[in-house]
């Protein structure tokens, strides 16, 4: 059987192909429309079933288009497109976005305004330099100073500085002396210092000494003192206040035990008390382990205690505590007499009225001193006593001041004395 052959024209269709390429769907459905409708009975001749079914076999359907090549005339194959056709195709390949519409300013948004001025000879302010110029001279003056740090201070004084650099006698950092300026409010490193020199030992020969060939001579009390160190000022056989706002000049010393050894010769000297006293009081003396409370006390033991305490109150101040405090260390039996000579009284109503005092005037670091000088005698013995309790109640009452951690320390102090029995 021989189906009808089917011409159709190309150009049309793909024509409509391009122009309809969206629905391309919808033009495949409307070819296999007609050619159903022409040919009905050819369609349905044309049915291919599966040899390998084992059923009845699936109708595979095939649309063949059969044409003769001599049936296409010229202007059907022509591949020059029509203008429509070009139309369709810079329609589909120049695709132009839409445009998009200005997005509308945010709320709250106040478009700039420009305002116009007269700037001509007539208009411009003459006085304008000079009102701008007053504006910053008195910003100037309101604004705060900057805050200066304790090194900048401290380059700001230079004669304190110049004055503790000049009195080192070794080499010191730079570190050390700002540390030093820095911690000038609370004296930590400010006491007394009796040897200020480097110490100049006088040289022997031990070889002369041990044959006995020379003897070496003797030093005057005035040649040993200077010889370990002590300068001319503190040489003076005059009385003068020992005075605690020294720094140390970090020179160079000898030891202790020999320094105390070479000084107890001179107890029969002249002038032995006072060299004695500014001695024993000496921060590096009083500090080192070499210098005990018994030898303090066996050179005490030889001196007359009147005019060893007469001197030593011409040496330092009534209220002093620290001092007295360090001697009181230094030599225990003379703690009680000190005290009687301070406060002829006696009693411990004096010493309140003195604590008391000390407190009203803030001097917290004197009465830190004062407290630890008076406990343990008869008048303040340790225990859970009405003096006790008294000055208890003072401090308790000056309040917590953070500021000043002497107050703190001075009620650790007593709360420990009160437990001891």
């Amino acid at each position: 059987m021989r189906l009808h052959s089917y011409r159709p024209s190309y150009a049309r269709v793909g024509t409509a192909c391009i122009h309809r390429c969206s629905q391309g769907a919808y033009a495949s459905a409307s070819i296999s429309d007609e050619h159903s409708q022409a040919e009905p009975r050819a369609a349905d001749a044309d049915v291919v079933y599966d040899s390998q079914d084992s059923g009845g076999g699936s109708p595979i359907v095939k649309n063949q288009f059969h044409y003769d090549a001599d049936d296409l005339s010229d202007s059907e194959l022509s591949s020059e497109p029509s203008d429509d056709d070009e139309a369709g195709i810079s329609a589909l390949i120049h695709l132009e976005a839409p445009e998009q519409a200005p997005a509308p300013p945010p709320s709250g948004f106040e478009a700039p305004q420009f305002r116009e001025f007269d700037v001509h000879c007539n208009g411009f302010d003459e006085q304008l330099l000079s009102r701008t110029a007053k504006l910053r001279e008195l910003s100037r003056e309101l604004e705060p100073e900057p805050a200066v740090s304790a090194a900048s201070a401290s380059d700001k004084k230079p004669p304190l500085r110049k004055q503790v650099a000049s009195s080192f006698k070794q080499k010191v950092p730079r570190a050390y002396l700002d540390m030093i300026l820095a911690e000038n409010s609370s004296r930590k490193f400010q006491d007394w210092y009796f040897m200020t020199e480097n110490a100049q030992p006088a040289e022997i020969d031990p070889w002369a000494t041990f044959l006995g060939a020379k003897k070496p001579k003797k030093q005057s009390l005035k040649e040993l003192l200077k010889s370990l160190g002590v300068p001319s000022q503190h040489l003076s056989p005059q009385l003068q206040h020992i005075t605690v706002d020294m720094y140390d000049t970090v020179n160079l010393l000898q030891p202790v035990h020999v320094m105390c050894k070479q000084l107890q010769r001179y107890y029969k000297c002249r002038g032995f008390a006072q060299s004695f006293i500014c001695f024993i009081l000496d921060r590096n003396v009083f500090n080192s382990p070499e210098c005990t409370s018994a030898w303090c006390e066996d050179v005490y033991s030889r001196l007359d205690a009147n005019h060893f305490t007469d001197t030593y109150l011409q040496l330092v101040a009534g209220d002093s505590y620290l001092l007295h405090l360090r001697v009181s260390r230094q030599i225990p039996e003379f703690h009680e007499l000190l005290l009687e000579k301070l406060f002829p009284q006696h009693t411990y109503e004096t010493l309140l009225g003195e604590f008391d005092r000390l407190l009203k005037a803030k001097e917290h670091q004197k009465l830190l001193y004062f407290t630890l000088f008076i406990y343990g005698t008869a008048t303040m013995p340790f225990g859970d006593t009405a003096a006790s309790q008294r000055l208890r109640d003072s401090v308790y009452g000056a309040g917590n001041d953070g500021n000043h951690v002497e107050l703190v320390i001075i009620r650790s102090y007593i709360n420990f004395f009160i437990k001891i029995v």
